[in-house]
């Protein structure tokens, strides 16, 4: 906090300090908490056992990551989501869906588009993860 306030086209600088640090800590509870149920609903869907359920979870999913993604963006809280690496591991979300061996799963990549959208905004937010997470290193 600034001992003087300042003020930029009427917006108060401590404020708006104030402000982001507010928004920062619940983007990251909203980001982590969505990560965290589109991978749970990832786990769900390895193991459906009807094609009717592969759409309506995988839409549930996307939505997830897709609101884990936008929120931030807006904010510009980083999140960190597994990634393939060379060391292996199949934790990466994208890692669990090709490589699947449930076939109903595998049968719904030709119809399901949320599937297919789900697939690729894992591969962009992993990409993501990976670049963010090898220049903290």
């Amino acid at each position: 906090m600034l001992d003087q306030d300042i003020e930029i086209n009427g917006v108060s600088i401590n404020k708006l300090l104030n402000d982001r640090e507010a928004i920062t800590q619940e983007a990251s509870k909203i980001i982590s908490d969505n990560i965290e149920k589109a991978t749970k609903l990832v786990q769900i869907l390895l193991q459906a056992e009807e094609d009717g359920v592969v759409d309506p979870l995988a839409k549930e999913a996307f939505t997830a990551l897709d609101i884990a993604s936008s929120v931030s963006a807006a904010s510009g809280v980083h999140y960190y989501i597994p990634f393939s690496d060379d060391y292996g591991g199949n934790d990466a979300i994208s890692d669990m869906l090709e490589d699947t061996g449930n076939e109903i799963l595998r049968a719904a990549w030709n119809t399901s588009d949320y599937l297919r959208k789900l697939l690729g905004l894992a591969y962009d937010m992993e990409a993501d993860s990976k670049l963010w997470n090898s220049s903290n290193c």
